[in-house]
């Protein structure tokens, strides 16, 4: 479902196929032209992207993701020449760094929606949108994000609703939507992708001590961040755990200062809970 075109030697148009014929397919479209020349995105026929009948990426180095909702195309991910995604829920754009964790792994330097690296354990300023596992970033992540108790048949609900759930927000659940960087639904940037539960573990186990004390002191600043309730949506559990998913469907890593003793583990939830992303670029 995915497919990526770099686009060269402009200026020209490229046409993108009916979007109802392509439901749920994924472009990335890249402008890489050394010149910087206008690269115009052109729905089929009278389809639109993002409502308009025309988007122009006009420097090089500029990137967009979009996907057909079987009537037109909407942008998912949208990229500036640096690392700049008009993505954060306040509008504002989604900016980070690279840093190297001790297991020499590269990964994004704050959670995926966050405005800043944390400044401590429980920095709300850190801890970044709280994600369904499997969906893309398409709104549900915010945390003020409308709600609905429809299930989703298909792995793009086209909507920007928060599912209320008792164990998954798609009928039949698919375990196969956060694999890799194209993954089906990958909601992390060009290049980058949700950890797998070994990243994780691997990461944890290299931290000085195995709780939210050890977390914070890593390289990756991991927070104690907030999830959302599949069951209801309240976003809860503000400073206690910290919840990351990975990209096997349900399972997380759980960053804890427990009364009945402080851990870090992978515990398997359902896929419908919010919870937070830190990306790891791919290698």
């Amino acid at each position: 479902t995915h497919n990526v075109v770099l686009c060269n030697t402009g200026p020209y148009t490229v046409t993108l196929p009916a979007a109802a014929a392509n439901t749920g397919k994924i472009y990335y479209i890249k402008n890489i032209d050394a010149e910087g020349d206008n690269i115009t995105i052109d729905g089929n026929g009278s389809e639109t992207i993002e409502g308009k009948t025309g988007f122009l990426l006009d420097q090089q180095n500029l990137v967009i993701r979009i996907i057909s909702d079987g009537s037109n195309w909407h942008v998912i991910e949208q990229s500036t020449p640096t690392n700049n995604f008009i993505a954060n829920c306040d509008g504002s754009g989604f900016t980070w760094n690279d840093v190297v964790s001790t297991t020499g792994k590269t990964w994004m330097d704050r959670n995926l929606g966050a405005s800043q690296v944390a400044t401590s354990i429980d920095d709300a300023n850190g801890e970044g949108d709280l994600y369904q596992w499997g969906r893309l970033k398409d709104g549900h992540q915010c945390r003020t994000s409308g709600t609905t108790s429809n299930l989703s048949s298909s792995d793009v609900p086209g909507h920007d609703d928060f599912i209320i759930n008792s164990g998954d927000w798609r009928s039949p659940s698919n375990d196969n939507l956060w694999q890799g960087v194209n993954g089906i639904n990958n909601p992390c940037p060009d290049g980058y992708r949700i950890p797998t539960t070994g990243e994780l573990t691997e990461e944890m186990n290299s931290w000085t001590t195995r709780d939210h004390s050890g977390a914070f002191a890593s390289n990756l600043k991991l927070t104690t961040t907030a999830r959302r309730r599949n069951t209801d949506a309240i976003v809860d559990n503000y400073g206690n755990p910290g919840n990351y998913w990975s990209s096997t469907r349900g399972v997380r890593l759980l960053i804890s200062a427990s009364t009945q003793g402080t851990y870090v583990s992978s515990w398997t939830y359902n896929g419908g809970m919010g919870s937070a992303i830190r990306c790891i670029k791919d290698y």
